[in-house]
């Protein structure tokens, strides 16, 4: 049994063996790799419980993946061309899959009742559908995802721009937590009022594409696209880069945004951003590391810079701005207003009813626990009608509230395309969009505690 000394010396940090594709010399483009298991291009997922080593030196743990002996195989797309993926469920429990920040059908959305029946055990369902729009998404389960997310059933899915985009690498990093027993089991508390009330399920170990505190290797000199994924159920992320490297950020949740010289970023669950690194010479051979300073700063991963140099020196130039998405602008003028108020949870009011009913949250005053064929609709929108949407978060805490099936443009003081909104305790935003996805399409927080207590309704667009 690993001793509980040994599990606070790694205390709250990352691991991992990246992925990436293939380097090249000079800035070329980053190939597109389908990676299909037929001929006819049919990519498979096959949710299952499975045995991952989070660390190196210590016993596998049992968690639940898409695919035998791995953790959150990564699917490969085109903007513009049809993708397809059966799923086959190994699980001992039903499951469907919901493709995060994607303009899917409704049929295609994952959430059963609301769009598909559940996959049960045994069963099949094949989900096909074009891309529309380029960038970093990923995609996870809806049902029972409070528990299915956080014992590791998570993966990235990348469309890739109709023209290669100039780097050398592409390599895609998904953030997660895991909360861990003394023999490396995960906690079965999935459900605990105390994390429903407050911030969620916190694990005790953060790892970078399953694995804790990678090795990253940059050659000298490289340009890298990194793509990040915040797949944790509670947990937020921050990544800090070193002075070893330039940052710029190209991209918030798969939509382009100008090219900047990356600060930080809060990533809420559910959130991804794009990076280009531009690395210098480094301290070759020896590995530095990245940290995540979302809350206190800790150990995210480790770069090392070695090898044969890719250029002479570094890129100064700014990285190519990524083509605009065919999203819908919304009429501001014409708009439709709405509000919405996030309330409850720890401190408030209802807490003592939460307590006894395991249900904290609330939107507009209604709770939502699950999604039912008869669930009466919180909002009832115009298809192809314009809205803009007033949210007040009136509680403690934090919640990053994620729209299905639609990508909304957030008001602030510089305008950007998203599809899950962060509002920090007593703030209010505003977003906007044209509703032109018909169907009933899930509005929820990405806090999956939060969801599963309350914080969940339905928006029909019809």
């Amino acid at each position: 049994m690993t001793s509980r000394r040994k599990m606070l010396q790694y205390g709250t940090l990352s691991l991992l063996a990246p992925w990436s594709l293939n380097s090249k010399a000079d800035v070329v483009a980053t190939p597109w790799l389908r990676n299909s298991d037929d001929s006819l291009g049919v990519q498979k997922l096959a949710p299952q419980v499975t045995n991952w080593h989070l660390f190196d030196d210590l016993p596998s743990s049992s968690i639940w993946s898409y695919k035998q002996d791995s953790f959150a195989p990564i699917i490969h797309a085109k903007q513009g061309e049809e993708l397809s993926v059966k799923v086959d469920n190994n699980l001992p429990e039903s499951t469907t899959v919901h493709w995060h920040g994607i303009r899917v059908p409704n049929e295609m959305d994952g959430v059963p009742t609301a769009s598909q029946p559940a996959i049960e055990q045994g069963d099949s369902f094949t989900y096909s559908y074009l891309p529309q729009d380029a960038g970093t998404y990923w995609y996870h389960p809806h049902i029972n995802s409070t528990e299915q997310v956080s014992r590791g059933l998570v993966g990235p899915l990348v469309v890739h721009e109709q023209q290669d985009y100039p780097v050398d690498r592409d390599v895609v990093l998904v953030l997660n937590d895991w909360l861990l027993n003394d023999d490396m089991s995960l906690s079965d508390n999935f459900y605990s009022r105390m994390n429903m009330s407050h911030d969620g399920r916190f694990g005790n170990v953060s790892t970078v594409n399953g694995r804790y505190n990678p090795l990253l290797r940059f050659r000298p000199y490289e340009r890298v696209r990194l793509r990040f994924i915040n797949a944790a159920s509670g947990r937020f992320f921050r990544p800090d880069f070193l002075n070893i490297m330039t940052a710029n950020l190209i991209a918030i949740d798969g939509q382009p945004v100008a090219p900047r010289p990356y600060k930080g970023l809060t990533l809420a669950p559910g959130m991804r951003c794009d990076v280009v690194v531009d690395m210098g010479a480094g301290a070759k051979g020896d590995a530095v590391q990245i940290a995540d300073s979302a809350y206190k700063p800790v150990r995210l991963m480790q770069i090392q810079v070695d090898g044969q140099p890719v250029r002479s020196s570094s890129l100064t130039t700014m990285p190519q701005q990524l083509p605009r998405n065919p999203l819908a602008q919304p009429d501001l003028r014409r708009a439709k207003s709405l509000n919405l108020s996030l309330e409850g949870g720890a401190m408030s009011m209802s807490m003592m009813k939460g307590m006894a009913t395991g249900m904290f949250w609330s939107l507009n005053g209604r709770a939502l626990k699950t999604v039912h064929s008869d669930t009466k609709p919180l909002m009832n929108l115009e298809l192809n009608q314009s809205y803009r949407i007033k949210i007040k978060n009136n509680t403690n805490f934090a919640h990053p509230m994620h729209l299905h099936g639609h990508t909304f443009k957030v008001l602030n003081e510089e305008p950007y395309w998203t599809d899950t909104a962060l509002l920090l305790p007593g703030k209010e935003t505003e977003i906007a969009f044209v509703a032109d996805n018909p169907g009933t399409w899930m509005l929820h927080c990405h806090v999956l505690s939060h969801q599963a207590s309350g914080m969940m309704a339905t928006v029909e667009v019809s």
